[in-house]
């Protein structure tokens, strides 16, 4: 059974990808980040509680960091495979990377990168940053003192879990009509949630990424489905079928 440790190295830049020989090389050569800017290309860092302080210093805010939710599908683009994070975190957008890196090695936050940034060592061998996801920073850590927040968070939770919705998508694929339908209910839950706290707090369509996670209709295309709204009408592909739904 892969350990945790191992699945965490999905949504983080921070793995060993090289193969042993050169990792060998690397340990003999170099002792300290050269600034090559690797890491910062492949992915962006996860959060860790530490890291509440980006937040406090308007370093981060709610327009460039979003959640990924337990079970989330990731497409690795990298290793080209799909995986499902084993826990929530928090991440900074992505752009092709991470959005703060300049380009020719430079960080435009360097100084105050997160934790996960600075405790990396691409040099070393050893697993990196062990208890990572016992100091991941989630959710609550940022809105637990906003209850009606977290009572939305948790109502879309329980209705639109991934554990539910992939389970949903596995019986779609079997062709069970019936889970085509509850699929079909928990992305208009989805949408829903989103469009409510949009219009009635005003709160934009990137900081909603922070508070319910990205769009699942975002996963769709890797799990085998592609999906077009027509006014209150969704059209689910698979394959080479299509499938309205009201």
């Amino acid at each position: 059974m892969t350990d945790l440790k191992d699945k965490l190295q999905i949504i983080t830049p921070f793995t060993n990808q090289a193969p042993a020989e050169r990792r060998k090389k690397i340990i003999v050569k170099q002792t300290e980040c050269n600034k090559c800017g690797t890491c910062c290309i492949g992915a962006s860092p996860m959060l860790l509680k530490d890291d509440y302080k980006l937040y406090l210093s308007n370093l981060l805010n709610d327009t460039n960091t979003y959640t990924v939710r337990l079970n989330e599908p990731l497409y690795n683009r990298r290793e080209q495979d799909l995986y499902y994070s084993p826990i929530e975190v928090i991440k900074i957008d992505e752009d092709s990377g991470c959005i703060f890196y300049e380009g020719a090695g430079q960080c435009s936050i360097y100084e105050n990168r997160p934790i996960q940034c600075k405790e990396f060592e691409c040099w070393d061998n050893t697993p990196p940053m062990e208890g990572l996801e016992d100091r991941c920073l989630k959710r609550k850590d940022i809105f637990g003192g906003i209850d009606f927040l977290m009572d939305l968070i948790e109502k879309h939770e329980e209705f639109c879990s991934y554990d539910k919705f992939l389970n949903l998508i596995e019986k779609f694929h079997r062709n069970n009509e019936e889970a085509l339908k509850d699929l079909i209910d928990i992305l208009k839950f989805d949408i829903s949630a989103r469009d409510y706290v949009a219009n009635s707090f005003g709160i934009k369509e990137k900081s909603i990424n922070l508070i319910f996670g990205r769009p699942m209709t975002e996963c769709l295309e890797f799990l085998g489905l592609h999906i077009r709204k027509e006014e209150e009408t969704f059209v689910i592909r698979k394959i080479d079928n299509g499938t309205k739904v009201d």
